[in-house]
């Protein structure tokens, strides 16, 4: 369910950073978020990777601005499609909903 979430937000996230929607979604998939060592090395310089090296860097910048607001667009996301699939399932309403 994650993976689908994932999908369903990825324009905007890709809308925040220059519209490369799968750059953004490559880059996540290879970046130990709990590290901002490996965020820096992985995450950020590859956001744009066909881009100027000043657009990289106004990318790389926003993100990084940006990141909690990204954060939490993900986070809803795997919450809507959790409780839909739920309740699609017969879970009931509301489950897994906070």
């Amino acid at each position: 369910m994650q993976h689908v979430a994932r999908t369903a937000y990825a324009h905007e996230p890709a809308a925040l950073l220059g519209g490369a929607e799968i750059a953004v979604k490559r880059a996540a998939a290879h970046t130990n978020f709990d590290d901002p060592r490996d965020v820096a090395r992985t995450y950020l310089p590859h956001l744009a990777p066909a881009a100027t090296v000043v657009r990289r860097l106004r990318v790389a910048g926003t993100a990084a601005l940006r990141a909690r607001r990204i954060v939490q667009g993900y986070s809803l996301a795997n919450s809507e499609v959790a409780a839909r699939t739920a309740e699609r399932l017969g879970a009931g309403r509301g489950y897994g909903r906070p």
